[in-house]
Formats: structure tokens, C-alpha cells, sequence
């Protein structure tokens, strides 16, 4: 009798080792979904973060250059507009619009700005959004 309820018990444990490997499963695949979602969400921010640092990165290139030219007027924002243009090729930053604005004088505090305004796609999000940045330098030299 005692070899039958030792086969009953067993039989009791195997029920139970297959009930929490069920379960097991049920909770994996309850998890799994977070898990991808969180995944692809960090990879986002990555990419959304370099996007960010690369346009302030040109902003503040920009702003630097333009501020350190003498006698800056509108004529010599095509030349900041170039440099520009060229950083935000080195910077990896396609698509990208540029303005450059504010020239120097008793009205603004003799400073230049420069926004960079760059595309970002999501991976799970269906819309596009920009990121943008700013800088604002004083100007160097007295109009």
C-alpha cells in the first residue's frame, strides 16, 4: 500500500510541476510584449537623444562662428548658413532647416541665434516629430 500512494503523491507532484509551468508560460507571454515595448522605447530615446546632442551640437558651432564674425550683417549670413550646412553633413542631420537670426544691434543686445530644427521617426510611433535646438551667443565686436 505504501508503493500506491507514493505513485499517488507523485502523481500529485506532476500535476503540480505542470500547473506552474503553465503558468510560467502565461506569465511570459504577458511580459514579453513589455519587455519589447520597453526595449524599442530605450532604443527611441537613444536615437532621439544623439538626434538632440547633434543639433545643439551645430547650433552652438553655428552661433560660435557667426558671433566671432567682424561687422556681421545680412550679406554675411550666407556664409554662416554654409558653415552650417556643412556641419549638419559632418553632424549626420538630413533634412534638417536652419535659421539663422537676429543680427547684432541696440535692439536685441548684440546677439546672434541660430535654431536647427531636425526630423525624427519613431520606430512604434506613426508620426514624425522634430527636434529642435537653439543658441544664442553675444556678439563679439560693437556694430
Amino acid at each position: 500500500m505504501e508503493k500506491g500512494r507514493t505513485r499517488h503523491r507523485s502523481s500529485k507532484q506532476r500535476l503540480l510541476k505542470n500547473d506552474s509551468c503553465g503558468a510560467a508560460m502565461v506569465e511570459f507571454a504577458i511580459t514579453l510584449p513589455l519587455l519589447v515595448l520597453l526595449f524599442f522605447g530605450v532604443y527611441d530615446l537613444g536615437r532621439w537623444l544623439q538626434l538632440y546632442m547633434s543639433a545643439n551640437r551645430v547650433a552652438y558651432e553655428g552661433v560660435r562662428f557667426a558671433s566671432s564674425i567682424p561687422g556681421l550683417d545680412s550679406s554675411s549670413f550666407t556664409n554662416v548658413e554654409d558653415r552650417i550646412a556643412v556641419l549638419i553633413q559632418l553632424n549626420d542631420l538630413p533634412d534638417s532647416t536652419t535659421m539663422v537670426g537676429e543680427l547684432p544691434g541696440p535692439g536685441n543686445n548684440n546677439t546672434v541665434t541660430v535654431r536647427i530644427a531636425a526630423p525624427f521617426e519613431p520606430v512604434f510611433l506613426p508620426f514624425e516629430m522634430r527636434v529642435k535646438s537653439m543658441a544664442v551667443s553675444p556678439y563679439l565686436f560693437s556694430n
